[in-house]
């Protein structure tokens, strides 16, 4: 239906992101994400009009050494919270910070971290070609009851249970939203239970519509696994005809490893495949 119209969904990607240290003069592996995925990614995608990536950030600091690739890519929350002690609302704040502001402008919003590697085309596809509304790689089916254990009292918890009636939520490394989901959200900002993680907080928002996307969209590669292995993962990636959207790097550090995967990844990038 929306070809016959010649209507493209505005799509944004966004990006959960952070600085490995705190005077980002030695590269960690969040810094070699943003530099050898994302910044290549951005690049690609200004050249397609109806996608958007932005990466969330903390505070300006954390732009420091990119402040010309990604000065129109960025949203900064500017959120100067302690460390640790406020981890927990920062990431929700940024996030929906992001969401006030991006909610006029776009049909779906994909919602990510840094450590994942996105076939862009293919996700354009999906998008497309799919009734977008909450919906991810990593479901929790029915376990908001069972997190806010670990957030808030018991009290707290049933006042919670009956004021909102999301049940099940996403894991964030990969999950969309739809505008009118987006725009509930936002109307509700000031109803949000800060204490909890994003993912959970976003869940509690939630009714009805959820929509696993099932295993053949994304691939996983392991800190664990060997050369040999990631490389079959990679090579599965890139092959044409298949479906795979994302690549997760499951807690994946080791800069070397990140670099070999990243030149493999950009090679694909410039013959097209990606």
């Amino acid at each position: 239906f929306n070809k016959l119209l010649n209507y493209m969904k505005k799509i944004v990607i966004m990006v959960l992101a952070s600085r490995s240290a705190g005077n980002y003069v030695r590269k960690g592996p969040y810094d070699l994400y943003i530099e050898l995925f994302w910044i290549p990614l951005i690049k690609r995608v200004s050249k397609i009009p109806h996608i958007d990536i932005f990466l969330l950030f903390s505070k300006s600091s954390e732009l420091r050494g990119y402040e010309e690739q990604l000065k129109h890519n960025v949203i900064i929350d500017n959120f100067e919270g302690d460390g640790g002690a406020l981890f927990i609302p920062g990431i929700l704040a940024k996030q929906v910070k992001a969401f006030s502001r991006l909610v006029d402008k776009y049909d779906v919003f994909w919602n990510t971290n840094l450590s994942v590697i996105l076939n862009i085309e293919r996700l354009d596809n999906y998008v497309q070609s799919h009734e977008i509304d909450y919906q991810g790689h990593h479901v929790f089916y029915n376990e908001i009851p069972k997190h806010l254990d670990m957030y808030v009292s018991n009290s707290k918890k049933t006042q919670l249970l009956n004021t909102y009636k999301g049940r099940t939520f996403l894991g964030g490394s990969g999950f969309f939203l739809n505008k009118l989901e987006v725009k509930n959200i936002v109307d509700n900002k000031q109803n949000i239970e800060w204490g909890l993680v994003n993912d959970l907080s976003i869940g509690l928002l939630m009714d009805g519509g959820l929509l696993y996307m099932d295993k053949n969209y994304r691939l996983l590669i392991r800190k664990d696994m060997s050369f040999v292995e990631y490389k079959k993962v990679l090579d599965e990636f890139s092959g044409r005809g298949n479906s795979y959207i994302d690549i997760r790097l499951q807690y994946l550090t080791d800069s070397i490893m990140i670099q070999t995967i990243s030149e493999y990844y950009r090679a694909i990038c410039s013959s097209g495949e990606i």
